[in-house]
Order: C-alpha cells, then structure tokens, then sequence
C-alpha cells in the first residue's frame, strides 16, 4: 500500500492552456449588479476564484464580504487543484495541458474524474526528457469473450494512477490529457510516494451515496440522484522499523486530503481523500498491523 504526499500546485508553479476567463478581474471602483460574476486572478492576494454579486449597485465591498459576494470557488483554470474532486476542469476544445514546476521529488501522479481517451505524460530534468509515456483511457477490465469485446460500449478509465515517475528533484511534470472532444479532470495530484507497507487480502470497500428519496404530499416517489463518495478498509502490515515514522506521517495528514494506492492492479482502491481512523497493533515480533479507514472526497 502506498500513498502520494501532494505538492502544493499555484500560480507559481502552473503553466496550463486553460485561460482564466471564467468573468473579469474584480475592481473595487466598478458597479456590479444583481448576479455579476468576477474573478480574482491578479493582484496582491489572488485567489483565483470567481465570485458572484448578490445585490444591484455593489460598489467598493471586498470580495470576502459574505453579505455582497457569493464564493463560487476555483476557476475553471485551478477546479483541478483545489482538493475538491467533484469540480471539474474542463476544456471543449480537447485537450488539456498542464506543467508542474516541482521543485521537490514527485514520483507519484494522480488523476481523478477524466473524461478523455488518453493521458500523455512528459518529465523533464536539466539534461532533458527523462520519462515520456501515453496512457490509453479505454478500459476492458470485465471483457472476457469475443461476444462481450463486439458487443459492449466502450468504457474509459475515470482515474489513473502512475508510481514510476523519475524522483528527481527540481523536475518539470507535463500532462497531456486529450480526447476527440470535450475533456475534463477532476483532481490531479502530483507528490512523493511513499510506502506504507503490503495489503493484505481482506480489504474492504464501497461507497457512500449521499442521493436520497424524496416523496411529496400525494405519495408521489422520486429518487433525487446526488455524488458519492469511495470508503475503504485497509490492514497493510508493517515492518517494526517503519512504525514510529508512519505514526508520524499519518497524523501529519490527518486532516489533508492525499492519494491512497491500496493496490495498484485494482483501480477502485485508488482513493483522493483522508484517513478518518486509524491504529497500529503491534501484533508480531517484526510486523505491526496498521489498520486504516479511508474516506473518498465526493
């Protein structure tokens, strides 16, 4: 089982084909009215977000005045990277493209939530390209005869994980996702991996669907269908040497959202979220077993 300790991605290490244009720079001397959407992409202090004017003649009031602004939250250029993996990153005219600047070790990648049918990724160092690989999106995990592969709708991988990335520090990360039309990413991201020792068999997981019933005064039902979000129950066991340290990093994270890889050859236990309990038992003389729940962001 591993996990990837994301890097902060800003404006400072961003190089992305999509253009902030999500409404205009916000200015304090400007009349907006009712329903007026602005960004804060430049300045001082940018948040590259898009906020949302909640009155006629709003003039003069700060962006983080609640009773004036609405927060509608990253731009379209920065959806990808603002930890929330229901918003989408999204480019019509098919293709987005992004470098990292990582100016630490990043081996780890993930992407969550594509629409697209390939992933192209380029690392390069001070002496060149070091890595350059293309991922094909097209999924036939479930085919198991002729019949079914002539027969069933081509499916497309949503996530995709990679664990090979050159460790070099200072590298640059481009990522290339394409598609025949429309595409679109969830969360992207890109830190160190490290090891958090082998899963055993007996891992659980599933979802947590937040739809929900609905039923009106004359008894009419409908299903209000909502997003969902991945759990999972992990016990790698862990060699007595790594424990204290692991103890340390998983209470440093305890509260930030990371990539947990509960084994690489089963997508589904890829998971962007947090660990909402966890212990270790040292139940052998050179093992311990760490016991994990991990709760997916929607």
């Amino acid at each position: 089982m591993k996990i990837i300790r994301p890097l902060t991605i800003d404006a400072g290490n961003l190089t992305s084909n999509i253009p902030e244009n999500d409404g205009p720079e916000y200015s304090a001397a400007a009349t907006y009215a009712l329903g007026a959407v602005v960004i804060n992409a430049a300045g001082a202090n940018p948040t590259h977000h898009a906020y949302e004017s909640l009155a006629d003649g709003n003039i003069g009031h700060p962006l983080d005045d609640a009773a004036w602004w609405l927060d509608l939250g990253a731009t379209n250029r920065f959806r990808m990277f603002d930890q929330v993996n229901g918003t989408l990153t999204t480019n019509g005219a098919g293709t987005i493209d992004v470098t990292i600047d990582a100016t630490t070790r990043a081996d780890g990648l993930a992407l969550f939530g594509l629409d697209a049918t390939q992933v192209h990724v380029i690392v390069t160092s001070a002496s060149g390209t070091i890595y350059d690989e293309t991922f094909p999106l097209n999924a036939d995990t479930g085919i198991n005869s002729w019949y079914e592969w002539l027969t069933q709708e081509v499916e497309f991988q949503t996530d995709l994980v990679l664990t090979d990335l050159p460790p070099n520090q200072g590298n640059d990360v481009r990522v290339i996702i394409s598609g025949p039309a429309a595409v679109a990413c969830g969360t992207m991201v890109l830190g160190q991996l490290r090891d958090l020792g082998s899963t055993p068999f007996g891992a659980k997981g599933g979802i947590t669907d937040y739809s929900r019933k609905d039923t009106d005064d004359f008894g009419n039902t409908r299903l209000i269908e909502r997003a969902f979000a991945k759990r999972w129950s992990f016990q790698p066991l862990v060699e007595k040497q790594q424990v204290d340290s692991l103890f340390r990093i998983l209470a440093q994270y305890r509260a930030t959202p990371i990539v947990w890889i509960g084994a690489e050859e089963y997508t589904s236990t890829i998971i962007y979220g947090w660990a909402r309990d966890w212990n270790v038992a040292i139940s052998y003389p050179t093992q311990s077993l760490l016991s994990l729940e991990i709760e997916g962001l929607i």
